[in-house]
């Protein structure tokens, strides 16, 4: 697994061939959004991925990590359309949740056991997130990634929470 600090030093991961390369025919649409050579969240483009391959992926890898956030003190959720990437984001939701680092350290090791950890990208502390919000890309295929955003646990409220608040 390549970590972020060593992407830009390093050769591309391999790539299967385009669509197209085999001699399937695309259609207009597909041959226009193939952009050879591009870099998306640490990886190759994902524009000629095929979205029904993605979904099917998110399927997989959604229920052994919502049960992990959930042991963790977290709730996990998905965003976006899963064409491209699958775009997951965790937020604390009892008071043991654990730590950013704790999180991501436990789904990686869920990762590891179904799909290899092709290429991870931390957080860009260049570039923060609003909210303090942070975000991790795994890319567990040539093809796709996790993007990965936690919101991250309040080390201490300053006032408790009202009942009607949990």
């Amino acid at each position: 697994m390549r970590k972020g600090s060593e992407l830009y030093n390093s050769q591309p991961m391999t790539l299967s061939p385009p669509p197209g390369a085999d001699g399937v025919r695309l259609t207009k649409a597909q041959r226009e959004s193939v952009i050879p050579g591009r870099i998306h969240n640490g990886g190759h483009s994902t524009d000629a991925t095929d979205p029904d391959q993605v979904r099917a992926l998110a399927r997989r890898v959604l229920r052994p990590l919502r049960e992990r956030a959930q042991a963790l003190g977290y709730a996990l959720a998905t965003h976006g359309s899963n064409e491209r990437d699958i775009d997951l984001i965790a937020v604390p939701w009892t008071e043991r949740a654990v730590s950013t680092d704790a999180l991501v350290n436990s789904f990686r090791q869920v990762l590891s056991k179904l799909y290899p950890i092709e290429l991870e990208v931390p957080p860009n502390e260049a570039h923060p997130k609003p909210h303090g919000r942070e975000c991790w890309s795994f890319w567990i295929r040539p093809w796709t990634y996790i993007d990965l955003s936690i919101m991250p646990p309040r080390a201490a409220l300053s006032t408790p929470p009202k009942d009607n608040d949990r």
